[in-house]
C-alpha cells in the first residue's frame, strides 16, 4: 500500500472505502494520511507540526496506526528508540517518551 497509493492517486476514493471496511471511521483518515507519508519538508516544525502528531500516534489504540507512525518516524529520522507497536502499553509509553524528548523542538530533522 505504501508504494501503490502514491503511484495511483486516482484510486484515492477506492482506498478510503477499502480502509473503511477494516477500521473504525475515526481511524480511516489517520491511516490514509499515514499511508501517504511525509516528506522532509513536512518533518520540519517550521512548516507543519508533524512530529508531535506522529509521536502521539505511537500511543494509539489501533496497532495499524502505531505501526505506520513508527515507520514514518524511523524513515524520517533514522532513529529507533526500541519502539514495538505490539508491546504492552507501559513498554510503548517508555519509548514514546524518548520520542517526545527527541522531538521536543518540534522537528524530526537532525540539526534543525
Amino acid at each position: 500500500l505504501l508504494i501503490w497509493l502514491p503511484q495511483a492517486p486516482e484510486n484515492r476514493a477506492l482506498r478510503k472505502r477499502e480502509l473503511a471496511k477494516h477500521f473504525k471511521p475515526d481511524d480511516v483518515a489517520t491511516i490514509y494520511e499515514l499511508l501517504w507519508g511525509y516528506s522532509e519538508a513536512d518533518a520540519d516544525a517550521r512548516t507543519k507540526p508533524v512530529a508531535r502528531k506522529l509521536v502521539d500516534w505511537l500511543g494509539h489504540d489501533e496497532i495499524a496506526v502505531r505501526e505506520l507512525a513508527i515507520y514514518q518516524l524511523q524513515r524520517l529520522t533514522n532513529r529507533r528508540f526500541d519502539f514495538r507497536a505490539n508491546a504492552t502499553p507501559n513498554q510503548r509509553l517508555s519509548s514514546q517518551k524518548r520520542w517526545y524528548d527527541y522531538t521536543k523542538d518540534g522537528t524530526l530533522l537532525p540539526g534543525k
